[in-house]
């Protein structure tokens, strides 16, 4: 029987192995490595300074390294780079801004007609919804332009995306929309690398965060491995042992309780480690339930608590729904979060 060989792992698209740049004697980049694989994406975050935009320009080619080297499955003209101020022509349309410059690389010339057709078929493939594509790019939307920009670096088939916190100026539902597009990209097996200030849009959509810290890789770990404060600290060059990550080591213990336990019994332990977490004094949770007759309305009853005494214990053992019951009773008959700044100005 013949041996089977073994699957090999896709080779990288990008792979960065010990880039150094110094502008007269500040060293910007200190051998820095960095691997980006096919359908992977992965974050680029630093404070301003860290080195992120010269990595990127070296990665563009915009930039020679003064050591080490970036090598590219494909080439440098695979990778596609969506720059943080778009570089948009503002007076030319949409067609025009995707091709322009096209004509320098040596492939086919088309008309305008079939830049039309192409740039139409193009932006129906990402999802993007421009509808007069002679419009000039000053009179598009912000969600609009960024996902022309991202067009127009992979009109050439780019297995590698750059980008450069490509939503920074929009709001949330353009946000949402080039963050769907982006997805979509990586799920086809495109590979990303993401520079972006906004952590919680790292923890969105990164498989992987590469943290620079004065030009140097404070950490290159999977997003499932960390916690945002985790990276907030490596970035500002504080330990990383944050007090969020021993609350989700106790959280951890925590499952482990409560898969030994009776559900009605888990109710104390989750309230003890909130009040754990959160660093809460006092915590006390109550459940809607019915009145203890049939015709009875509703109640809040008192399942748990940690830190709070008689005879304020006694007083909210059974609380009604509504502004009779307090704080607590407004917040189940609105069915939302109330919030007060002195809990002593609103008794039970």
């Amino acid at each position: 029987m013949a041996a089977v060989a073994p699957l090999r792992a896709p080779a990288p698209l990008l792979e960065v192995r010990g880039l150094t740049k110094r502008f007269g004697r500040h060293v910007v980049l200190d051998d820095v490595d960095l691997v980006v694989h096919p359908g992977e994406l992965v974050a680029l975050v630093g404070e301003n300074g860290a080195g992120k935009s010269t990595l990127v320009q070296c990665v563009a080619g915009t930039l020679s390294p003064d050591a080490g080297e970036v090598q590219l499955d494909g080439g440098r003209a695979d990778v596609g780079v969506v720059w943080q101020d778009l570089a948009l022509c503002e007076n030319l349309d949409a067609v025009a801004n995707l091709f322009l410059g096209r004509e320098l690389r040596g492939g086919p010339w088309l008309s305008d007609a079939e830049m039309h057709v192409a740039a139409r078929a193009l932006l129906d493939e990402l999802g993007v919804t421009i509808d007069d594509l002679r419009r000039p790019a000053s009179q598009l939307s912000g969600g609009q332009r960024q996902t022309l920009a991202i067009a127009r670096a992979l009109l050439g088939r780019s297995r590698l995306l750059v980008l450069d916190e490509p939503t920074a100026a929009l709001g949330v539902a353009e946000t949402h929309m080039v963050e769907r597009i982006v997805r979509e990209l990586r799920a086809s097996g495109c590979g990303v690398l993401l520079i972006s200030h906004r952590i919680e849009q790292v923890f969105r959509l990164a498989d992987r965060v590469v943290v620079l810290r004065h030009g140097r890789v404070a950490a290159n770990r999977a997003t499932v491995e960390m916690h945002p404060d985790d990276v907030i600290a490596l970035m500002a060059g504080v330990d990383a042992d944050t007090s969020a990550r021993r609350q989700i080591q106790r959280l951890h213990s925590l499952v482990d309780q409560l898969a030994e336990e009776e559900p009605s019994a888990s109710i104390p332990l989750i309230v003890s480690a909130l009040s754990a977490a959160l660093g809460a004094d006092q915590m006390c949770v109550h459940l809607l339930g019915a009145g203890s007759g049939p015709d009875e309305a509703a109640v809040l009853t008192r399942r748990a608590a940690v830190g709070v005494r008689e005879p304020l214990l006694a007083r909210i053992q059974v609380l009604s729904v509504g502004a009779e019951g307090g704080l607590v009773g407004l917040a189940a008959e609105r069915r939302t979060v109330v919030v007060t700044e002195h809990v002593k100005d609103h008794p039970v």
